[in-house]
């Protein structure tokens, strides 16, 4: 039996690897990852089977130790922000087990009264132009106070947020930092940022058990659902955008810059280096969804883009070098 968490599915028969036992957000204690008194159940990281959610302008810091949790969401209906500084962090769900960038509506207004992402003076032009209207439902336009009405208090409510990041995800790899994940998607429906530094490591390494039905859930991908894509399920005003710089190491099966309609931007940086089991596709044509066909809108080219871009020398990208320790699950070896 299954449970709605927002838009995100959590499942209660925790016999099933393919569910989530339940949803654990980041608290407010203090900024630090590893105690378990920051997360929603004080018992934090007891398996698989959790995903872990890191939003509302919060900032962690994950700075040494070796933890394994089920799934990490970095974004995922208002910004967050994870730094790792060092240490191991392990997911290990059978699906897009680290997600960057999940929604691409910010939970409530806070203040961003034209959803550009920010907090800042476009907002306030909103406000002016709707000043003393009636609004059709609370919160809408620049009601953010949900008073039914835009007046002073709505431009009280955007002054106290003046400078406040309301939507897209980023995440961190600084020092010696290394993130293992089954799968990762930076950019999922909105902005998603991923930097690997110098001396840290994404590995990227597939299911670690046999008969995953998970089609994509080894690869890295960077943009996926933007506006190019065919809105299904009342889905509409999708903006992913993804980037990944790497100046460090990367270690995939795959990897996908702008899978259903996105904006990807892969880019490899001076000294670092990528290391792919597969392939690389950039503005993948995927039939997950819409059988025989890319489930793109017409003419569909002004609203995706892919670059993949290698800048200065000292680094590589090697596709097609096997990894045993980075297998895809049956069915999509390289």
């Amino acid at each position: 039996m299954c449970a709605i968490f927002g838009s995100l599915l959590g499942c209660l028969a925790m016999g099933s690897s393919q569910c989530w036992g339940q949803i654990i957000f980041f608290g407010t204690q203090s900024s630090d990852f590893n105690d378990p008194n920051n997360w929603s159940f004080p018992a934090a990281f007891p398996g698989q089977f959790e995903s872990y959610l890191i939003q509302d302008n919060h900032t962690v810091i994950f700075s040494g130790g070796s933890t394994t949790l089920g799934g990490l969401t970095v974004s995922h209906d208002s910004f967050g922000s994870l730094v790792m500084t060092g240490g191991e962090l392990t997911l290990l769900n059978q699906v897009e087990t680290l997600e960057v960038g999940r929604e691409r509506f910010p939970r409530g207004k806070q203040g961003d009264y034209d959803n550009s992402g920010f907090v800042d003076g476009g907002d306030f032009l909103v406000w002016q132009r709707q000043f003393g209207q009636e609004v059709f439902s609370f919160g809408d336009g620049a009601d953010g106070d949900e008073s039914g009405f835009v007046d002073e208090g709505d431009l009280t409510y955007w002054r106290d947020r003046i400078g406040l990041r309301t939507k897209g995800g980023e995440v961190l790899l600084t020092g010696n930092a290394t993130l293992s994940t089954n799968g990762a998607a930076i950019g999922r429906r909105t902005k998603g940022y991923l930097s690997v530094g110098a001396a840290a490591t994404l590995n990227v390494r597939g299911p670690i058990s046999a008969g995953s039905t998970t089609i994509r859930s080894n690869d890295l991908e960077v943009g996926i659902y933007g506006p190019a894509y065919i809105a299904i399920d009342n889905e509409p005003g999708l903006e992913a955008e993804g980037i990944v710089e790497v100046s460090g190491a990367v270690n995939a099966n795959s990897l996908l810059v702008n899978a259903f309609g996105g904006t990807g931007d892969f880019r490899l940086l001076p000294g670092g280096s990528v290391t792919l089991n597969g392939g690389v596709f950039l503005s993948r044509c995927d039939t997950q969804f819409f059988a025989s066909r890319c489930g793109l809108i017409a003419n569909p080219e002004p609203l995706m883009s892919s670059q993949l871009s290698i800048t200065g020398s000292g680094g590589s990208f090697i596709v097609g070098k096997h990894d045993p320790n980075l297998s895809p699950p049956p069915g999509h070896d390289p």
